[in-house]
C-alpha cells in the first residue's frame, strides 16, 4: 500500500464519527488534519502545536497531508483513536475542570493538555495528581493597583474548609487587605490583549458601599501558565466543595456555569449618558448574564455603572432620538427595566462597525435569556437547594 493510500484511509478514519473532532478542544473547524501516533490521537492544527511542546516522548505529531505514512502506523491509528483515547485519557476529570473548547484560552488549552498526557492526572488511580481539588492554595501572584497601573506582588489566600478568600500586601501580614466569602467569588481567564500580561485572570466579588452591594474587580497575573491554571481551577474547586451539598437538583451541564463564568462579550464600545443631550462617551462595557456594567476605562477597580436586564427588557438597532449625532452609524439601544439611582432606563450605545454592533446585540439578548444566577436557600422543611435570585447575586450575605 503506498503512503498515499495509507493517507486516504486516515483521512476517512479521520471522518468517522469518533474523530472528525479534535480530541482536545473538540474543534471541526479547523479539521483534525493531525494525529498523534503513539497516542492514535486526531488533533487540529491548533492543538498539534501544543502536543510537539510537549515533545516527542508524550506525543509524535504528523500531518495527515504532509508526512508519509505506510500499513504499520495506519493499523495503530486504526487500533486507537478519538472514542478510544478518551476513555484513558479523561477517565475521572474532576468537575473543577470547565469544558475546553475551540479558540478557548491558550493557558486553559495548555494546560488541558500537559495535565492529560504529560502529568497524566485524569487516567484511572491517577486523582492524587489532582492537587487543586482540595480547593486550598496560598501564594504570590502580581495584583494591578487600584489606582494606578503598577502591578504589584501580592500574597493570595483560598481554602475551601474556612469558604474564605483573601490577600495580603505580605505574607507575614496578619491582617488580610481584603477578605471574601468562597460564595461571593467569581474568577474568569483574561487574554493578554485585555490586561498587557500574559497568564491573568480576573477576580470579581461584591464590597460594601455605603450600605449597598458594589463589584469590585481585581486583575491578576502568574509567572507561567501552569501557575494561574492551577489558581484557576483552585478557586473553582472550592467553590464546587461550597455548592456541592446543593448541586442535587442541578444538570451537570449547568454546574460549570454555578463554579465561574465569563463574560458574553466585553470591549469599548460609545455610550450616551443619562439626560436629555449628553454627549457620546467611550466606555468598557461587559455584558454578564441579566446584567451589564460599563467602566471610564479597562482594568478600572469599581464600575460606573451596573444594569440588571431580564426577559422584559428590549434590544433593537437605533437609538431614542434624544442626543446629539452618533461618531458611527452603527447604533443599538437598551431598554433596561431600571437604571441606577432611578435614571432614564434607555440606554444608546454605538459600535465601530455592523459585524460589532450585531455582535453585541447576539450578546446583550444572550444576557436577557441566559441561565439565572443561583444561590443556596433553605426551604420551609430545612431542606437545602439553590434558588434562581437575579437581583441578589450580589447582596452581602456570609
Amino acid at each position: 500500500m503506498t503512503s498515499n493510500q495509507c493517507k486516504q484511509r486516515l483521512i476517512k478514519l479521520r471522518d468517522s464519527e469518533d474523530n472528525s473532532a479534535c480530541a482536545d478542544c473538540g474543534s471541526k473547524e479547523p479539521k483534525a488534519d493531525f494525529i498523534s501516533l503513539n497516542l492514535g490521537l486526531f488533533i487540529c492544527i491548533n492543538c498539534s502545536g501544543m502536543h510537539r511542546h510537549l515533545g516527542t516522548r508524550f506525543s509524535v505529531i504528523k500531518s495527515l497531508h504532509l508526512d508519509t505514512f505506510d500499513e504499520e502506523k495506519c493499523a495503530a491509528m486504526e487500533s486507537k483513536g478519538n472514542k478510544l483515547a478518551a476513555m484513558k485519557w479523561t477517565y475521572s476529570v474532576p468537575d473543577c475542570w470547565p469544558e475546553v473548547q475551540a479558540k478557548d484560552f491558550e493557558d486553559l488549552t495548555e494546560q488541558w493538555i500537559r495535565a492529560k498526557y504529560e502529568r497524566q492526572e485524569f487516567t484511572e488511580g491517577s486523582e492524587d495528581k489532582q492537587t487543586y481539588v482540595k480547593g486550598a492554595k496560598y501564594g504570590y501572584l502580581f495584583k494591578k493597583e487600584k489606582s494606578g497601573a503598577k502591578w504589584n506582588s501580592r500574597f493570595f489566600r483560598i481554602s475551601a474548609d474556612t469558604g474564605e478568600f483573601s490577600y495580603f500586601i505580605k505574607a507575614e501580614d496578619s491582617q488580610a487587605k481584603q477578605s471574601v466569602r468562597l460564595s461571593q467569588v467569581n474568577v474568569m481567564l483574561l487574554r493578554e490583549c485585555v490586561t498587557q500580561r500574559k497568564h491573568s485572570m480576573l477576580i470579581t466579588f461584591p464590597v460594601n458601599k455605603n450600605g449597598y452591594a458594589k463589584a469590585r474587580f481585581i486583575y491578576v497575573y502568574a509567572n507561567n501558565s501552569f501557575e494561574i491554571i492551577d489558581w484557576f481551577l483552585t478557586i473553582r474547586a472550592a467553590r464546587y466543595r461550597y455548592l456541592k451539598p446543593y448541586l442535587y437538583e442541578v444538570q451537570k451541564s449547568v454546574v460549570s456555569q454555578l463554579l465561574s463564568r465569563n463574560y458574553l462579550k466585553h470591549g469599548y464600545l460609545y455610550k450616551t449618558g443619562s439626560k436629555k443631550g449628553d454627549e457620546w462617551r467611550k466606555r468598557y462595557v461587559c455584558v454578564d448574564m441579566h446584567r451589564f456594567l460599563y467602566f471610564e476605562k479597562i482594568l478600572e477597580p469599581e464600575c460606573i455603572g451596573e444594569v440588571l436586564v431580564d426577559n422584559t427588557c428590549l434590544v433593537s438597532e437605533g437609538t431614542d432620538g434624544s442626543h446629539p449625532t452618533p461618531p458611527t452609524k452603527h447604533v443599538f439601544l437598551v431598554h433596561a427595566q431600571e437604571a441606577p439611582k432611578k435614571r432614564n432606563p434607555i440606554f444608546n450605545f454605538c459600535a465601530e462597525s455592523r459585524d460589532e454592533m450585531d455582535e453585541w446585540i447576539v450578546a446583550f439578548r444572550t444576557a436577557i435569556k441566559c441561565l439565572d444566577w443561583f444561590e443556596p436557600i433553605k426551604d420551609q422543611t430545612g431542606r437545602m437547594s439553590l434558588l434562581s435570585n437575579i437581583s441578589s447575586r450580589y447582596s452581602l450575605v456570609s
